[in-house]
């Protein structure tokens, strides 16, 4: 009885997870598809099921495809450790989308290979070009001569706030001025007002 209940909670979790599950037997022939391969390939399982592969493979990938199901299927594993892989898959309507794919292999109780399955979901709309300046996409690349001139201006404001007698203190009888600079930097410098040090750590003390 525990059995059987535990079957039926597997059948349960597969079918209703929200991503799409496909098995394929070691022939390449579609032997599960939950309700999420439904929605993202357009195919109800009825129509899924008994046949291969080629279903969902855009023609122009499938040579590829099969030489690397076989493969897998041969050596029972895949060719590179890391199975969660980007690939092309095809709609019922004729679309092409970005599908990301995790795959494991399944062993029969005699030890052999009996196919392999995959869990899948769209991410078409993350691969999608953006368009030219959107955040996503610009770059600020800072000319050396700005960087050199930002260097300049923080030393500056690390001496300027040294020199003001509510952000010194004495640093342990040495002399050093210790400075908490603003927005959560720390600095120190000397006397003199050289050789700033900057950290991290905020409202830390760097001496």
């Amino acid at each position: 009885m525990a059995g059987v209940k535990a079957v039926a909670l597997e059948t349960i979790l597969i079918a209703h997870a929200p991503d799409a599950i496909i098995y394929a037997d070691r022939a390449g022939v579609i032997r599960l598809w939950n309700h999420r391969a439904e929605a993202l390939f357009g195919y109800r399982a009825v129509e899924a099921v008994g046949q291969t592969l080629d279903l969902i493979v855009p023609e122009p990938y499938r040579v590829a495809h099969w030489a690397g199901f076989s493969g897998a299927v041969q050596r029972g594993h895949f060719a590179k450790d890391d199975v969660l892989l980007t690939s092309r898959a095809l709609t019922k309507d004729g679309r092409v989308i970005t599908v990301e794919l995790s795959a494991a292999i399944i062993w029969s109780p005699a030890g052999q290979v009996a196919g392999i399955m995959a869990i899948g979901r769209d991410i078409t709309d993350r691969r999608a070009p953006k368009k030219p300046g959107s955040p996503s996409t610009r770059r600020i690349i800072p000319h050396p001569a700005l960087r050199q001139l930002e260097r300049r201006r923080l030393e500056a404001s690390v001496v300027e706030s040294a020199t003001r007698p509510h952000r010194m203190r004495e640093a342990h009888g040495r002399g050093d001025a210790g400075v908490i600079a603003d927005e959560g930097r720390v600095a120190g410098v000397d006397q003199r007002g050289r050789h700033p040090r900057v950290g991290r750590e905020r409202g830390a003390v760097v001496l």
